[in-house]
Formats: structure tokens, sequence, C-alpha cells
């Protein structure tokens, strides 16, 4: 997917007198990330914006601001932090607690991991999952990129409040082609129009650690519908036939919730 530009780039500026942008962090699915100061206490924050393309999308901008300011203060157990959220020549902007030790993605990226690896992050994600549903919220879109570590290790949930900004009519902007979320990660009742419940991030949760056992998806395909379409038609791939050392019961655990 092409994203439209921002109008430039925040790096050097200093957002409402007070978060001084130093560098691009990364791009995702939902916005760009910046690393910049909170230079009235002093600390490291993340500074998100929106991709353009989003804010151009009906009543985003509302749901966007709504959601941020709802978010904006509430501390849940393994979910990172939102601080505060503002405005940057018209672009809205959230400002989230900075987690130095990167993503799952990053973990990732160097191959799969093995289940003990698994089980030092695992935990901490699944309880701040059942955090966030114990408050009556969905994440929408849990995959490897919002998975942080803090400098300890510890796992942290993140990119919560753009997901669910994105996430109003999630059948119609599905049918589109424009749903927020990641197709690898998401369950199969998103074409649905039924309501959706904490079944659905646990979905998510599940095709997070076929991935990180095995290295790839559970279900393939040419393009978003595709994918989703064998979701709902096909079990997933055995776990046995990419790690045939893995115990009955661990594959089970995986695929109950896919």
């Amino acid at each position: 997917m092409t994203h439209q530009p921002h109008p430039s780039s925040p790096v050097g500026a200093v957002l409402d007198s007070r978060y001084r942008v130093e560098r691009e962090l990364g791009r995702g699915g939902m916005g760009i990330a910046y690393l910049a100061t909170d230079e009235r206490v002093g600390r490291k924050v993340v500074v998100k914006l929106p991709h353009a393309a989003m804010l151009g999308e009906p009543g985003f901008r509302e749901r966007f601001e709504h959601e941020a300011r709802a978010l904006v203060g509430l501390e849940l157990p393994g979910v990172v932090a939102l601080h505060d959220v503002g405005e940057w020549r018209e672009v809205p902007y959230l400002v989230l607690q900075y987690l130095p030790g990167g993503s799952l993605a990053d973990c990732l990226a160097g191959g799969n991991q093995s289940p003990a690896e698994i089980a030092n992050w695992l935990p901490d994600v699944a309880r701040a999952l059942d955090a966030v549903h114990a408050r009556g919220f969905l994440h929408r879109d849990v995959k490897p990129g919002n998975i942080f570590f803090d400098a300890d290790g510890r796992a942290h949930l993140g990119d919560f409040g753009i997901a669910r900004a994105a996430a109003q009519s999630m059948h119609g902007l599905t049918q589109t082609g424009k749903s927020p979320g990641s197709p690898e990660y998401m369950a199969p009742e998103i074409v649905d129009e039924v309501e959706l419940t904490g079944a659905y991030d646990q979905y998510g949760l599940a095709a997070v650690v076929y991935r990180a056992l095995t290295g790839g998806p559970a279900h393939e395909g040419s393009s978003p519908h595709v994918v989703l379409h064998k979701k709902a038609t096909q079990p997933p791939k055995p776990l046995c036939d990419c790690l045939p050392g893995l115990g009955a019961g661990a594959e089970a655990a995986v695929l109950r919730a896919m």
C-alpha cells in the first residue's frame, strides 16, 4: 500500500513547545513513528502521526482524536502508555511511551523462535490483552510490529489508539481493501457483519505465535481477500509440518485460538 506523504517531516520541530522530534523510528500500516524528547520532563518519547491517506477517510480524524483523548493517562499493565495527544500542521499526533528494546518484528527478522524464547514474551502480551479486554476494549491489530520490549526485555502491546480509531465499520473497510490491520493476523470473522469480541485479539496473538514458531504465516494468498477467504474455509497448516519436534499439546494450544 502506498501512503501519501505528510506535508513535511516533523524532524527538527518542537511540537506544542514541548516535544522535540529527533528522528524517524519506523513506518507501519497505520502511521509513522518518531523519536522525540519531552523537554518538559526530560524523557524520551515516541511521537506517532497517522498516514495522510488515513486522514482522508471520512470521520477518521474525529475518531482518532476521540479515541486518543479517552486513552490518555489510562494505565494498563503491559500496554504502551499514551501520554498526550496534539496537532501539528493540522495533523493529529500521539505521544507514547518509548521502549528501547525494539519490536518482536525486529526479532523475527532474524528467523523463527524456539518455544522457550516465545515463553519469554507471550505471558506479558497475554496479560496485556486480558487487561485491555477487562476494560471493555479491543486492540484489533495484534501483530509482531505492535509488540515492543523495554530495557529489561519485558513485552508491551502498542499502537492501541490508532488501531481503535481505524476500526470503525470494520466490515466496510475490509470490503474496500482498506482494513486497518494485517491480514495475516486477522480472524476470519472480520469479513462478516458481526460484533467482534476478545476472541478476535486472541486469534491475532495465536497467529503471532504461529509466525514466531514457523517463520511463516498460517495461510498465504495473493491478496488480503484471498488470505481471509482461506482462513474462513481452510484450517491452518499443521505446525508439526514445520516443527516435527513440537509437542501435540503446544500445537493444539496455538491452533485452538485459530
